[in-house]
């Protein structure tokens, strides 16, 4: 009885039911906008993360090729991921001048690409090797431009990959003596220490 009674008051109050059905058909909208601007960006994480874990299978895979087994752990940093690689044979995974890491990261980018809907950037460093390469080009920033400044010819480094001569730039960006450019194509893009005129 005490049902009927509600539904009876219910249907004699026309006013208060026409408002709550409305708050529910506006909830209802609101609920499904939400759900629309949220589904992309949890789609977009999915494919974020599943192309983090194809780089983690893959970097597994050619430490198997290359005889050794690699522990891959990823971490997500502010615009990228970093992967750090673990080996008992870690000079092996860095390669002379870094050559194998960086061509595995160069791989490891292109896979992310690819794979996901981000514009990541993704970062491979086994031990503290990429701090230790940022010591060194720093170091050699330095010294390369006590040269220029001496001689007052330009020095042409080495060709190094986008990150490491950004390193350089950055390095002697506040140098009042010495200006940088790079030049070259793809591989062979180096980075020219000149006199500043």
């Amino acid at each position: 009885m005490h049902t009927a009674a509600v539904e009876s008051a219910a249907r004699t109050d026309d006013a208060p039911a026409s408002t709550s059905h409305r708050d529910e058909q506006e909830l209802v909208m609101n609920e499904a906008a939400a759900t629309a601007t949220e589904a992309p960006v949890s789609k977009h994480a999915a494919a974020n993360q599943a192309a983090v874990n194809v780089i983690s299978a893959m970097l597994q895979a050619v430490g198997t090729d290359m005889g050794m087994q690699v522990t891959v752990q990823s971490t997500k940093v502010h615009g990228g991921v970093v992967f750090h690689l673990s080996s008992d044979h870690e000079a092996a995974l860095i390669g002379r001048h870094g050559r194998t890491i960086n061509s595995l990261q160069f791989l490891a980018q292109t896979v992310y690409d690819r794979q996901s809907r981000g514009k990541w950037i993704i970062t491979l460093d086994v031990g503290d090797y990429r701090e230790r390469r940022r010591a060194t080009l720093q170091r050699l920033a330095a010294r390369t431009a006590l040269e220029v400044v001496s001689t007052g010819r330009p020095v042409y480094l080495d060709p190094m990959p986008a990150f490491e001569r950004k390193v350089i730039h950055q390095a002697l960006g506040d140098n009042p003596h010495v200006d940088t450019r790079s030049e070259g194509r793809g591989d062979e893009r180096s980075v020219i220490v000149s006199p500043r005129r």
